[in-house]
């Protein structure tokens, strides 16, 4: 099980954006005994339970989780990971194109209700690991394999491997903007583990390199 709780910068709520293995226990909040691995909940700056909502799902099993969360100066949420063809979150359904797992960025707002909602078109089975909030876009990193993701696409990764990228958005329409990838020699799996921004608007990443 993993989570991220964050501070609203306006309405001083708590925010919980967390996700499970499918097999795992399951979890409950406010009361409320969740089916969905992955969710949004909210508490009041007392504590109060406010609300939660989560990913509707056809019950398999998945790599569906929450790997990122943040919270915009304006208070919109951004969250990023991993989904399954078919999922429902609000207005917003994963399409059901016989592709596994894929990445997806979704903004909501901050009653969790979706503003957009957009994911990749990939025959490989991986999610994405971080997001930052950069000015008037949002970046979000995939880990890379034969994957389509609106106006940006890249080929298959030897040996079935993962790259490092970041494919940036417009934050208030969900357009995309641009991407960048880190290449390796031999494949294997590389991803990024955290992203941010400084105050020049560059952005700065750590993670993980594997082989060459």
């Amino acid at each position: 099980k993993m989570c991220t709780i964050k501070k609203h910068p306006l309405n001083g709520n708590y925010y919980i954006a967390g996700s499970k293995n499918t097999n795992d226990a399951s979890i409950s909040i406010g009361g409320q005994t969740l089916t969905s691995p992955y969710y949004v909940s909210c508490f009041s700056a007392t504590g109060q339970f406010l609300w939660v909502k989560t990913v509707a799902t056809d019950g398999s099993l998945g790599r569906r989780n929450i790997y990122d969360f943040a919270i915009d100066s304006d208070g919109s949420l951004f969250i990023t990971g991993a989904c399954e063809e078919g999922d429902v979150y609000d207005t917003f359904t994963v399409p059901s194109d016989q592709i596994s797992t894929r990445p997806y960025l979704f903004k909501l707002d901050s009653n969790g209700n979706l503003i957009w909602g957009s994911c990749a078109n990939t025959t490989g089975s991986f999610g994405s690991a971080a997001l930052a909030i950069n000015g008037n876009e949002v970046a979000v990193s995939p880990k890379t394999h034969m994957l389509s993701w609106s106006g940006g696409s890249y080929p298959v990764v030897p040996n079935g491997g993962t790259d490092v990228s970041i494919f940036r958005f417009n934050k208030m329409t969900g357009a995309y903007i641009d991407k960048t990838k880190l290449s390796s020699a031999n494949g294997f799996s590389e991803m990024m583990g955290y992203m941010t921004t400084d105050v020049f608007g560059n952005y700065v990443v750590g993670g993980r390199f594997s082989s060459n």
